[in-house]
């Protein structure tokens, strides 16, 4: 358990600041604190065949065991643009650092006798005992955790409940581009929702999203953006026109439609065609007096299936309550972060 705990401390401490600057500890010889020097240096070649293969830049490590650091070393750059070297005093702005953090609170918890690995999670959580399993329906992430995440999952779960398989669905996203590079939290060039909306009525930003398969890449383009803002303008326009008494229009085949584009997985941008399809055809019935108030409900209620609100006076009010009641829980200055 103890070499388990060391080597989630050097996950841990991977790619941190050292806060033995704070409060310096005193240093050791790996042997001294129960560590290899041989196994250390084994380290920092891993370390740096990953530099020199491009995975990062650079890195600093720290690794103190029994209030000493035994192991202390920064490797490659600083800024790979102007070759600046990585110093070990150099600061790093950390993100998704959840798993490392809880991993070693896990592993201090299980070396005090507090808990076991092979514990069901709903041993401590119980409102979960009804969503979690040994074999779950769907998992859904991005395309860029099937491995090593995902596939670890698997490795751990399917020995030790001897279900398998572990999951029988999964649903991978596939990645949104900017400027080139992925949108991620670690490059800082996410586009937020909340910016968007400063300019696009949200329906606009909610056909945008639909447009893209889920499982296909695709870039963040204002062009694009513009072009789904017309399309929920054609179909907000087509549930508010006024028809005639004449012969009632049929929307039958584009439910239909609309339906085998969603069971054919998720098909949201063929979906979105149907709708800009019978919006069309809406339009015109109307212009020729016949009756489209049953095409129309019809219109609605599939564009809530992408969360649309059309011409809906607003947000639903169970929404607005779910929404305020989860912000209620986090302080002003955990929403703004």
């Amino acid at each position: 358990m103890k070499s388990l705990t060391v080597s989630l401390a050097v996950l841990l401490t991977f790619p941190s600041i050292p806060v033995a600057f704070a409060q310096p500890l005193p240093t050791a010889k790996p042997e001294q604190v129960g560590l290899s020097s041989q196994r250390l240096e084994r380290l920092g070649h891993t370390i740096k065949t990953q530099i020199a293969n491009e995975r990062f830049p650079g890195a600093v490590v720290l690794i103190a065991r029994k209030g000493k650091i035994a192991y202390f070393e920064s490797f490659g750059q600083r800024d790979p643009v102007s070759g600046a070297p990585m110093s070990r005093d150099a600061i790093f702005r950390l993100y998704s650092m959840t798993k490392p953090f809880v991993s070693v609170a896990a592993m201090m918890l299980a070396e005090e006798g507090k808990l076991t690995l092979a514990d069901p999670v709903s041993k401590y959580f119980p409102q979960l005992a009804h969503l979690l399993g040994p074999m779950l329906d769907l998992h859904a992430g991005g395309s860029d955790l099937v491995f090593p995440h995902h596939e670890c999952e698997i490795a751990q779960s399917e020995p030790l409940t001897g279900r398998a398989p572990f999951v029988r669905c999964w649903l991978h996203t596939a990645m949104v581009e900017y400027d080139g590079a992925k949108m991620s939290k670690s490059l800082g060039n996410l586009v937020m929702v909340g910016d968007l909306l400063q300019r696009w009525p949200p329906d606009a930003l909610r056909v945008y999203l639909g447009r893209h398969h889920y499982r296909r890449s695709w870039s963040h383009d204002l062009d694009a953006l513009a072009e789904a803002d017309r399309l929920a303008t054609k179909l907000h326009t087509a549930v508010g026109v006024v028809g005639g008494g004449d012969d009632s229009l049929d929307a039958s085949g584009a439910q239909a439609e609309f339906t085998i584009a969603m069971n054919d997985d998720l098909d949201t941008p063929a979906a979105l065609s149907r709708l800009e399809s019978l919006a069309y055809a809406i339009v015109v019935a109307a212009q020729r007096s016949r009756d489209v108030s049953s095409a129309q409900a019809v219109l609605r209620r599939l564009a809530q299936v992408f969360g649309l609100v059309l011409d809906a006076p607003g947000v639903e009010a169970r929404v607005r309550e779910g929404w305020g009641a989860h912000l209620a829980r986090f302080t002003p200055s955990e929403r703004t972060r």
